[in-house]
């Protein structure tokens, strides 16, 4: 029994053995990186269940590909799949692969079984494995077919997808989705339907989330169009149904069905994909239910569904309709089996099912009967039939056929689509029938020379016929009868056969689509076609995603050609023309290419697809390598549209060059050795003509080199240069001649061709009109090889600078050597051999450093300037470009040395390097020619310009240069770097060309009383300039073309200088170099401070010796000989230059400083720095010594050091232009005694706190408790200033430890008021001997107070400080000091000098004894009407009508005014009666300005808006109730004019537009669409209020929440910030100021004149920079004027609530004031007893008149209308004389800025009126005339002033133009300020809520403390 178990073992194990050999097992392998999955074959199902269904294939990283066997492959896998291949098909399934393609297209199986770790199947990761660390797969791979079919995975088992959009509907296993039909009800008809079978009917409902909704598919879209019977069947399985369905058309209507759903009714299901044999809806896939595509929303597109009980099952056979007019199929016999099994036995099942195809047409003969007779009837040409037949086309004609013994024709028409028959299935039945193997339809029309041409046959047997293909003859296709007469046919309509002796290449392609494609393919670049395309041809089969490489076996002109025909046969641009390449000249098509194509024929002509084509077709790699085709053997090809120009073999067309003549240019080119240039004819047919290239298409802009050199080959010379078209120059004649034909239009030539004859183009004067004459072609021909040929290749330029750099001072943009790095890598040096300026241009122009090529201009460096070239292997010497235009280099002529041995015989070695300086632009004028006129324009500041001229700088202004005989700009702007490039080198070379011997460039925006303000000129002609500084002039510097509209500038980008009369002290340094080491390149000067201490009570930031150090690091101190605190700040600004803080010095005798006898000698005096500006003393002035025994020659030795104290701050109030800051003691405590001795040797002493008056009001003085012991300022030095001024004696400080203490006794709010009072004083450093506090230095009164060290050192009245003085003098002292200055004395009429005395520009005059500096002429009147004038004519333009737009031409003129003189552009808006204005705007700087002549017209605004007045009435001019030009009682009413309110509204929107529209400007305290309207005093908030309302939109909102408007007081508004203001209390006498940022984000600003803070310097130019900087400012006032005008007592009339309450101060009637006269005498028409005033008193002048717009002195009475103003330039210069006029009467009183402006004014609009009464001037006025007229009798008037003026000059007293240094002011006697409440930027906000809360119950309080208000409180 053991035996037989064993014995069947070993037959088992044997057996197992045997299996294992005959199906070896394949191991699982790794599945290779790179592994990619793709799928063929495929397309959308005609079943529409899927998106894409197609066979998987695998590409395996070495390069097998074929397909994927099913066993293993999955729903997962299939996903992964067709997610690659289309990111939108999310889902797949596997189908089977083998059901796509015949089985000849299936690949073999060469992967199975694939399986992945962490069940990561998804194909995505197969692709790239390596992706994740946690995917790893393995796969089954087959290394054979057979391997693949022994182990079960043949080419049947091929794996597939389906792939799909969207996921089952619902997810597998969940519950089916309910269903219902919704039917008609109408029960007879479902009762009958039911009998009949059909069991339900009715609309497809579906529930989903417990609601029924509807299933709809959108009819209107074929995608979205998806019911059909497959769906109904489902839903009827599903219904328990599952015999039928039926899905109902959309749209349908019978007795079954509803009607349409509800309208609101949701539509669950919008689009689904089911294959109908799913068991419900809800397994089938579509778009998510209820989701979000709106496939379909009509209630039409409701789907309904009929569900039977039963199955058609019935068969029929042996059908049979014997009468042949039978009209259904019951009227037909045959055989019916009632169900399936019957018919089974019958043979009839599935595989048995009949089909049929029906014909409207029978057989052109009847079946069995002989075939119809056909020939071919050739074109008889032998020759090309002959070829023909060689290449396998044997036969070729028009088809004819007999019929009825007579020959007759075959045609296809093509006058209709259905009759144009004729293709290639029809040939190919014609020559099967003549015996050939496959045939061609020729399409109609078609000419050839295998064809003969149209014969009109009398007869056509066969107008129509039906072929598949596969007819034995012609007789048995379909068709209408033979010699039908339905179509009528012509000869054009005869068919043309072509047959072949073998099959074509379709035939071995397969079906399916081919695409003609060429591999590694270029086009050739624009300027250097030859050829359409180039590469490699292959041929991809879409069938089998097969590529097929053509071999070049038999790959001639012919077959390239066919190939370049075929490919671009259906292209809108087909190059029919092919030129072959061989030897895989484009690369291999290996590996891709698995089938092979040699031996290409397309003998018919009119293939259109390379099926069509004969071939030798290789379905192998390995069957084409056997006959000898090789990845080595790849064909290549060239197509081209163009054949040759003229037949291969024949001789060229004749060719001449048509020079310009000029032999003098003609024979420098030849020395140079361009030996010929011209205009290129060619002659044919005897007759000369052109030849043209298009420049206006790039398609036929042709002409390039590689032409030319074709040209100069044929006329005998070595190379050829093409000139680009519209090119001028000597060489070439000027045009060509008119009406010459154009032969050539078109070439394409490759270089290489022996004459223009073998290059390609269109036919020799062919029809193609490409161009004309005037693109004629031009050629250059040298009688040597350019550089390119001499250089063995393209040479685009010089690559590199050798040794380069930037060069200095910005003059030019690139310097160093040339150098070539050829491709071979050797260098090639560039020697100085003929290397000038213009070979310096060229290398330049060829330069291609840095990604950048080239620059226009150079200049040459020769003898190794950059140093040599020893890396150098070639070198290049006598560089030319005698054409003018090379583009590149390598077209330019030269000598090229192949060695440096050879290079050295010549001469050219390390020493003799070319060099060269690249330019961007060229000079500003030519060399040679005179340089343009310069001029400065200065301030006219006389008394600024002699100090300076004293100082050594002898010249300053503004750059000025004529062109055209016209003067304009210069200008750097700062908008772009590039552009800013106003430097000292540039400024030498003005100053070089004025005479002068240094200059200097003042920065942009620097003011200076030297410099004029800025001016709008209509011109800048120089906007770039570049200089070394050695220019003779300003022409010889190289810029942007005088006049370029490349930079536009603007005011603030003029240029101005400073020139000197001697050198600067880097000048002298330089020259003086061995001594100071300087160079031109290191010659800046080190500062020191030797001997230094602390100043006492810390009045100073340091003080000591100052020592200077020269570049070689050699010491030397200053001689204080001329040493001035000047001298003294610039030394201590350039030692703290990196202080953030502007320093500033005070001059000291250095032997205070115990001065160090070894120390170097004073070797430096007299230092000065008069530009202002000077950031190293090196820019300044000064002598230097050589020695110290020089120095001591001239006194400067070691005992006459400086000595310097350096400040942070300037003094606080300028000295000697300011009175002394009021200060007084409070809160007084006399309770105090000290010091020793008797009682009547004690000093009494008292104790009180500080206060200081500014802008006539009180204010305290505190100091932060921060501060370090050592930074406090509050000392006895401090201390002793304040008792001085105070009236005391001595001094000491003292601060109490906490707020709370010293408080006033009995005064219960003590401490808040001490809190709320404004802090003046905030910080000081005095030395103790000071008369004030103003000659103390800190910052500004009013500012934040910290000392530029700890931003937390600002204080409040709570650290407010005490003084102790005594009360007693010192012992010995008999004399008490000084009490507090008095009152301002009443200043007395202006002295008169001689009226000789010259009156600058600024108000400066001269009255130095010395001769005054050269000056520049004054500008002509055609520059001030240029500028002057054109912004006037633009302000009127574009601001008047804004100004008055709804203002009536009339308005009540209800208030005293002051009349205005308008200066410059300023624009009058209101006239008095008397013609005089009382209202004006004006632009200036970026900003506008306006000034309304009485306060009441802004104060009294809007009242009657407020409901206290009607409107009616206002378009007239007049409120309700106006008074008809009577002014009785119109002082005393409430209501407003509304004309004058909207005239308000206007001017403050107009100025709020100011600084370009600028509205979201930056600031914490706004938002909103723009700034604030802020105004200065409570009693303007109406006014405020009323515009913002009126102007939606124009103002933001504050951080407060202020609703578009702020009260802001002045002194608030006016607080200086340190990071703006550098020289704050300067009047503009030096420094850069920094406009400051606008305060509180005001937009506008509203003030009036009752503030005496306009006394200060600072608030004058603080809102002139405002309006400059983009402010916009409305001045309201005066209404100071006499009680006379109010009718009433002093303050108790009417009247006295105008201006501004408490503050509102009178003025006494001057006696023997004049009457107004008329405008021409300066006066009015009303009696003597008119009161005048002189208004020059009101401090608002000092912003005003700056702006064009001043005060005249004159009131107009109430009463009349006031008159709308036209503007007019012409009547602004009648006003300003006028007023001068009166001034000379001695009617009219002048303040000195008044009388300067208006006699500066008067003398230079006599320039600009000329200009104006030309052409110039302003808008049109309202009265008659036009503006012409009204221009000139201004002009007339203007001259009859100036008359006067001249006469009154001549006759007045000697004093009376005398300009006083005082302001002139009338006494006025002012109450003392009341106790000013305000509220600071430093309390905190809860304290003004409690001072506003507390008002409302204090009303008589309020009314004393708000004459201030708060900084940035807003009005209620």
């Amino acid at each position: 029994m053991k035996n037989s178990v064993c014995g069947a073992a070993t037959v088992a194990c044997l057996y197992m053995a045997c299996l294992l050999m005959m199906h070896p097992i394949h191991a699982a392998q790794p599945l290779p990186p790179g592994t990619q999955f793709r799928i063929i074959l495929g397309g959308p199902p005609a079943d529409r269940y899927g998106d894409y269904r197609g066979r998987a294939e695998v590409n395996l990283p070495d390069g097998r590909r074929g397909s994927v066997c099913a066993r293993g492959w999955d729903t997962q896998l299939s996903t992964g799949v067709c997610n690659r291949w289309n990111s939108y098909w999310k889902y797949g399934i596997p189908v089977n692969g083998s059901a796509f393609g015949p089985p000849a297209q299936i690949s073999p199986v060469v992967l199975a079984d694939i399986s992945c770790s962490g069940g990561q199947r998804l194909a995505a990761f197969l692709d790239v494995p390596t992706v994740s660390a946690n995917v790893s797969c393995t796969a089954t791979v087959y290394d054979s077919a057979a391997a693949a079919a022994a182990d079960g995975c043949g080419l049947d088992q091929a794996a597939g997808v389906n792939c799909f959009m969207y996921d089952y509907l619902t997810p597998p296993g969940s519950p089916p989705l309910p269903l219902r039909l919704v039917s008609s009800g109408n029960q007879t008809a479902l009762d009958a339907a039911a009998q009949a079978g059909l069991v339900a009917a009715g609309r497809l409902e579906v529930q989903w989330g417990g609601v029924w909704g509807g299933v709809c598919s959108n009819a209107g879209s074929g995608t979205q169009a998806w019911w059909d019977d497959r769906y109904a069947q489902v839903v009827c399985r599903q219904l328990g149904y599952p015999a039928d369905g039926h899905a109902y058309a959309v749209g349908t209507r019978n007795a079954l069905l509803p009607g349409p759903p509800p309208a609101d009714q949701p539509q669950f299901i919008t689009f689904a994909q089911c294959n109908g044999s799913e068991p419900g809806l809800g397994v089938c896939r579509g778009y998510p239910i209820n989701g979000s595509l709106a496939a379909c929303s009509s209630p039409d597109y409701a789907v309904h569904v009929a569900c039977y009980s039963q199955k058609l099952s019935g068969w029929l056979t042996d059908l049979r309709c014997p009468a042949g007019d039978e009209v259904n199929i019951k009227a037909c016999l045959g055989t019916f089996y009632g169900n399936a099994a019957e018919a089974a036995t019958a043979g009839c099942d599935n595989t048995t099912v009949a089909g049929v195809r029906c014909f409207a047409y029978d057989f052109l003969t009847p079946p069995g009967s002989p075939p119809l007779p056909l020939r071919l009837v050739s074109s008889g040409n032998q020759t090309a039939l002959g070829a023909a037949a060689r290449a396998g086309l044997v036969a070729a004609g028009r088809l004819e056929v007999q019929w009825g013994g007579v020959w007759g024709g075959v045609c296809s028409t093509s006058m209709s689509s259905f009759y144009n028959w004729w293709q290639d299935t029809h040939a190919q039945v014609i020559c099967r029938q003549l015996g050939y193997v496959d045939g061609h339809a020729y399409k109609a029309g078609t000419l050839s020379p295998l064809l003969p041409g149209p014969v009109n046959q009398a007869n056509y047997w066969i107008t129509y016929a039906q072929c598949n293909g596969s007819e034995p003859g012609l007789g048995a296709c379909r068709g209408l009868p033979i010699n039908s007469s339905t179509v009528r046919c012509t000869a054009d309509n005869a068919v043309h056969v072509a047959c072949y002796s073998q099959k074509r290449l379709a035939a071995s392609f397969g079906p399916g689509y081919i695409v003609m494609q060429t591999a590694n393919s270029s086009a050739p670049q624009y300027g250097y076609r030859y050829g359409e395309i180039q590469g490699r041809p292959e041929v991809k089969l879409y069938s089998s995603n097969r590529i097929v490489g053509l071999c070049d076996w038999g790959w001639d002109a012919t077959a390239a050609s066919s190939w370049c025909r075929v490919s671009t046969s259906l292209s809108y641009a087909p190059t029919p023309y092919g030129m072959p390449y061989t030897g895989s000249y484009f690369g291999s098509s290996s590996p891709s290419a698995t089938a092979w194509l040699a031996d290409l024929r397309c003998p018919t002509g009119d293939e259109t697809d390379l099926g069509a084509c004969l071939g030798t077709f290789y379905n192998s790699s390995a069957d084409a390598a056997a006959a000898g085709c090789t990845a080595a053997t790849n064909a290549g090809v060239q197509c081209f549209a163009s054949s040759f120009l003229t037949p291969p073999g024949s001789p060229p067309p004749p060719l001449r060059l048509v020079s310009s003549g000029n032999q003098t240019a003609l024979d420098a080119a030849a020395r140079a050795g361009l030996v010929a240039a011209g205009r290129l004819e060619v002659q044919w047919g005897g007759v000369w003509g052109g030849v043209c290239s298009n420049p206006k298409t790039w398609t036929l802009d042709w002409w390039r080199d590689q032409h030319a050199q074709v040209v100069c080959r044929q006329l005998g010379y070595a190379d050829g240069h093409a000139f680009a078209a519209g090119v001028q120059n000597a060489l070439l004649p000027d045009s060509s001649p008119t009406g010459q034909p154009q032969y050539i239009t078109y070439l394409q030539c490759n270089g290489s061709e022996p004459n223009i004859g073998g290059c390609r183009g269109p036919p020799v004067n062919s029809s193609t009109a490409a161009c004309g004459p005037e693109y004629a072609v031009h050629v250059a021909c040298y009688s040597q090889k350019r550089l390119q040929g001499l250089l063995g290749g393209p040479v685009q330029g010089f690559g590199q600078f050798g040794n380069g750099s930037s060069p200095s001072d910005n003059y030019g943009t690139a310097q160093g050597r040339p150098e070539i790095r050829l491709r071979d890598g050797r260098m090639v040096a560039t020697c100085d051999r003929g290397f000038d300026d213009t070979a310096a241009t060229t290398a330049c122009r060829f330069m291609t450093v840095g990604g950048s090529y080239g620059w226009p201009y150079g200049m040459s460096y020769t003898g190794s300037y950059f140093g040599s070239v020893p890396y150098a292997t070639a070198w290049l010497a006598d560089l030319r470009c005698p054409a003018g235009d090379e583009s590149v280099l390598g077209y330019c002529l030269g000598t090229v040395y192949n060695s440096s041995a050879e290079a050295a015989a010549a001469g050219c070695t390390a020493a003799t390097v070319a060099g060269v300086r690249c330019f961007s632009y060229d000079y500003l004028t030519p060399p040679g020619s005179p340089p343009p006129p310069l001029r400065l324009v200065s301030s006219g500041n006389q008394t600024a310009l002699d100090a300076a001229a004293r100082a050594g700088l002898v010249a300053a202004g503004r750059v000025e240069v004529q062109w055209g005989g016209v003067w304009g700009g210069v200008c750097s702007t700062s908008m772009s770097s590039f552009y800013n490039w106003w430097q000292d080198t540039h400024a030498q070379v003005i100053c070089r060309q004025l005479g002068y011997v240094d200059g200097h460039a003042y920065k942009a925006g620097t003011l200076s009383p030297l410099l004029p303000g800025p001016v709008n000129q209509a011109n800048y002609w120089i906007t770039y300039a570049q200089c070394n500084g050695s220019e003779p002039g300003l022409g010889a510097c190289r810029g942007l073309p005088i006049n370029s509209s490349t930079v536009r500038c603007m005011a603030d980008n003029a240029v101005h200088v400073a020139c000197y009369s001697q050198k600067r002290l880097f000048k002298q340094f330089i020259e003086a170099a061995n001594l100071t080491g300087a160079t031109p390149a290191r010659y800046q000067l080190g500062t020191n401070m030797i001997n230094t201490r602390d100043p006492p009570y810390g009045y100073g930031f340091s003080e000591g010796q100052p020592l200077l150090v020269f570049p070689n690091g050699r010491q030397l101190s200053l001689c204080d000989r001329n040493w001035d605190d000047a001298a003294a700040t610039a030394f201590c600004r350039a030692k703290y230059y990196s202080i953030q803080t502007r320093m500033y010095g005070q001059a000291l005798p250095g032997s205070s400083f115990r001065p160090d006898l070894t120390r170097p000698g004073a070797l430096l005096a007299d230092l000065r720095c008069p530009a202002g500006d000077e950031t190293d003393l090196v820019m300044c002035l000064g002598t230097l010594y050589g020695s110290g025994a020089a120095a001591a020659v001239d006194g400067c030795t070691a005992d006459h050091v400086a000595g310097a104290r350096c400040f942070k701050f300037d003094y606080i109030y300028p000295p000697g232009r300011a009175p002394p800051l009021p200060t007084r003691l409070v809160e007084l405590n006399t309770s105090y005694s000290g010091g020793s001795g008797t009682a009547e040797q004690q000093p009494q002493l008292v104790m009180g706190r500080v206060e200081v008056q500014w802008a006539g009001m009180w204010g305290g003085a505190c100091s932060s408790r921060n501060y370090s012991p050592n930074q406090a300022w509050w000392n006895n030095a401090t201390a002793r200033v304040a008792c001085r001024a105070a009236g005391y004696w001595g001094g000491a400080a003292y601060q109490p430890r906490y707020p709370d203490q010293l408080l006033p006794p009995g005064v219960a709010d003590a401490a808040q008021q001490r809190l709320l009072q404004p802090q003046w004083l905030r910080y000081a450093q005095c030395s103790g001997e000071e008369a004030s506090f103003g000659a103390c230095r800190g910052p500004p009164l009013n500012s934040t107070g910290n000392d530029g060290g700890d931003p937390n050192t600002a204080c409040t009245g709570a650290d407010a400080v005490f003084a102790i003085c005594s009360l007693t003098p010192p012992v010995g002292v008999r004399v008490r000091p000084p009490s507090p200055p008095p009152p301002t004395p009443t200043p007395q009429a202006p002295s008169l000098p001689p009226a000789a005395s010259a009156v600058g520009p600024d108000g400066g005059g001269s009255a130095v004894a010395m001769p005054p500096p050269p000056q520049p002429p004054l500008p002509s009147g055609e520059v001030l009407l240029n500028s002057t004038g054109g912004l006037f004519a633009t302000s009127a333009a574009e601001d008047y009508p804004e100004l008055v737009s709804d203002v009536p031409q009339a308005l009540p003129n209800l208030y005293p005014a002051a009349t205005l003189a308008l200066l410059g552009p300023s624009l009058p808006l209101l006239l008095s009666p008397q013609q005089q204005v009382v209202a004006a705007a004006t632009r200036y700087g970026s900003g506008r300005a306006a000034v309304f002549g009485a306060e009441k017209m802004v104060t009294r605004c809007c009242s009657g808006v407020n409901g206290s007045s009607s409107n009616s009435g206002s378009s007239n001019g007049s409120s309700s109730g106006s008074r008809n030009g009577s002014s009785t009682g119109s002082i005393n009413g409430s209501s407003s004019d509304p004309a004058m309110d909207r005239l308000l509204v206007n001017v403050v929107r107009w100025a709020a537009t100011a600084g370009g529209g600028r509205r979201n400007r930056s600031s914490s305290s706004g938002s909103g669409s723009g700034g604030l309207l802020c105004v200065s005093r409570p009693d303007f908030s109406a006014a405020a209020a009323y515009v913002v309302s009126q102007a939606p939109g124009m103002f933001g909102t504050g951080s407060n929440g202020s609703s578009g408007w702020l009260e802001v007081p002045l002194w608030a508004f006016a607080r200086p910030l340190a990071a703006a203001l550098l020289d704050t209390n300067d009047t503009g006498t030096g420094g850069t100021l920094a406009l400051p940022p606008r305060p509180y984000n005001c937009s506008v600003y509203v003030i009036g004149t009752h503030d005496a803070l306009y006394l200060q310097p600072y608030m004058q130019r603080r809102l002139v920079s405002y309006v400059a900087g983009g402010g916009g400012l409305v001045v309201a006032g005066p209404d100071l004027l006499p009680s006379a005008l109010y009718g009433g007592a002093d303050g108790n009339d009417s009247a006295g609530d105008a201006g501004a309450g408490s503050q509102r101060r009178r003025l006494q009637q001057q006696s023997g004031a004049g009457g107004m006269g008329t405008a021409g005498d300066g006066g009015g028409s009303g009696s003597a007893s008119q009161p005048q005033i002189p208004l020059g008193s009101l401090e608002v002048n000092a912003v005003t008149g700056p702006l064009g717009i001043v005060l005249t002195g004159f009131v107009s009475d109430p009463g009349g209308n006031l008159t709308l103003a036209s503007p007019s330039l012409a009547h602004n210069a009648e006003l300003a004389a006028a007023q001068l006029v009166g001034y000379l009467q001695g009617r009219l009183p002048l303040s000195p800025p008044d009388l300067q402006l208006l006699l500066t004014t008067t003398t230079r609009t006599r320039a600009v009126l000329s200009g104006l009464s030309t052409g110039g001037g302003g808008s049109s006025g309202s009265g008659g005339g036009s503006t012409m007229d009204a221009v000139a009798m201004a002009f007339e008037r203007f001259q009859s002033l100036t008359r006067q003026v001249d006469g009154l000059v001549a006759a007045a007293p000697a004093a009376l133009l005398a300009i006083s240094s005082g302001r002139s002011r009338v006494a006025t006697h002012r109450r003392p300020p009341p106790r000013m409440v305000v509220v600071s930027g430093d309390v905190a906000e809860e304290m003004l809520s409690r001072q506003q809360h507390n008002s409302n119950s204090q009303p008589h309080q309020q009314h004393q403390a708000g004459g201030g208000g708060g900084g940035g409180r807003r009005a209620r």
